[in-house]
């Protein structure tokens, strides 16, 4: 920029004026003017800058300023020097050199139109940290280089933001914005450059602001307890000389996690809830609270959790039988039983049957089963403790029973039959005999039919 500035000043040095002679009949010198009014020397340079430019004639001459005024860009002039250090402005500067050599009075003129700009800045460091799903901005101010004219300035993004979503707005000339929508800031990291560019004046001046810019997955808690008897987040605890432990995960990985809710069995410690088990206790909530800054600003999250610790089932009974009964109808069985404190019952029968949960039981043997029958029952509870009992009963063979009948019914009538000869052959004397045919029968029978009966 400097030197583009000190060429300038060499062009213009160069074209400074000088004294010629004029032909109007006198001998002498004319001034010849530079650059005209309408098309002056053009000069750009940065607000800030310093300036020196030294005028010079071919003859003695005073220097004056005719048109416009140096101290609205920073100018003075001083014993043939222009200086100062450049403000942003535009000026059209008429210079008159007059000359002082003793001869008529001649003059001349050099027209520069002065242009300081302002140096360009950009204020504003993007914001390194959002939380995904939610729209990220961030402000940027810029200088206005040429408050003349708009637009002079362009802002522009890296290709790795543009992919990104990441969007320059221009709210004015100096004010920008630099955004992602919500459904577009999504969690990672990308690289983003922010470029002011300007080339006012033919000064080019670049300006850059870089950053990464992290997107965190929004604050939650990410686990659920687990190994308990219950479902989700009712954890249910059965009484015993145990702990049971929950160590809570959250996002992102910076969350700080703390507890409220504790009782006198529950305790917190280096992230990790315990559950001293050995004494029952009635529902409890906990609470879990996650916080994290790491997007920029302090977002929490809670899981809500109901412990309760139940009292573990203590029998105060044992199971019990007794009293069975049976009856037996030829070779059909009624057996019933009273049973007590149990949650499993089963008869075995001699034959090999076996009925399970009734406490009373119809059965039929085959047919041919004869003789002892075994009738057991076996009762259980819950904790397979268990109490038996067992009666034997006699069951008699159909065909043996109906020969002993018939055998009996036989026998009686020979009884009979005897009785009355007996009664007839004492009743009629000539025929005693009768007697002794009745007697003999009777005798008979009682020796070979009396097992039948």
């Amino acid at each position: 920029m400097k030197i583009l500035a000190l060429a300038v000043l060499a062009v213009i040095a160069v074209s400074s004026l000088t004294f010629m002679n004029e032909d109007d009949g006198n001998s002498g010198p004319v001034i010849s003017a530079g650059e005209t009014q309408s098309d002056p020397y053009e000069f750009s340079l940065l607000a800030g800058d310093q300036y020196r430019y030294a005028l010079s004639a071919n003859i003695d001459v005073t220097y004056s300023i005719t048109s416009g005024d140096l101290s609205n860009i920073g100018f003075q002039l001083s014993e043939g020097i222009i200086s100062g250090v450049a403000k942003e402005g535009k000026e059209l500067i008429c210079i008159t050199a007059t000359s002082n050599d003793g001869g008529p009075v001649r003059t001349a003129d050099q027209w520069i139109h002065y242009s300081v700009y302002n140096i360009l800045t950009l204020k504003g460091t993007p914001q390194t940290a959002s939380w995904s799903g939610t729209p990220y901005t961030s402000a940027f101010t810029i200088s206005d280089v040429d408050t003349d004219n708009e637009g002079e300035t362009v802002l522009s993004l890296n290709d790795a933001a543009v992919s990104a979503g990441y969007v320059i707005n221009k709210i004015s000339e100096t004010s920008y914005t630099l955004t992602r929508s919500a459904d577009k800031n999504i969690a990672g990291s990308v690289d983003v450059t922010v470029t002011a560019s300007t080339n006012a004046g033919g000064i080019t001046q670049i300006k850059t602001a870089s950053a990464t810019i992290s997107t965190y997955s929004r604050v939650g808690i990410t686990s659920m307890p687990d190994n308990h008897q219950g479902t989700g987040l009712v954890v249910w605890l059965i009484e015993e000389d145990s702990t049971w432990e929950y160590r809570p995960t959250a996002v992102p990985d910076d969350a700080s996690i703390s507890v409220s809710g504790l009782n006198s069995q529950i305790t917190w410690k280096d992230g990790v809830l315990k559950v001293n088990r050995i004494n029952a206790f009635d529902s409890t909530k906990i609470t879990f609270t996650a916080a994290s800054s790491a997007g920029g600003s302090e977002e929490t999250a809670s899981q809500e959790i109901i412990i309760r610790n139940w009292n573990r089932v203590i029998f105060e009974s044992a199971p019990s039988i007794s009293d069975i009964v049976t009856s037996v109808d030829g070779r059909s069985l009624h057996a019933s039983v009273n049973a007590a404190n149990y949650s499993y019952i089963k008869w075995t029968l001699s034959d090999g049957t076996v009925y399970e949960g009734t406490t009373e039981i119809d059965h039929t043997f085959a047919e041919g089963t004869a003789g002892p029958q075994d009738v057991r029952v076996l009762v259980r509870d819950e904790v397979g403790r268990e109490k038996a009992s067992q009666v034997t009963f006699n069951l008699e063979d159909d065909e043996a029973s109906a020969e002993s009948t018939e055998s009996s019914a036989n026998w009686l009538i020979i009884i009979i039959l005897g009785i009355i000869l007996v009664i007839l052959g004492l009743l009629n004397k000539p025929h005693w005999f009768l007697s002794i045919i009745g007697a003999a029968l009777m005798i008979v029978d009682l020796l070979f039919f009396r097992g039948g009966f």
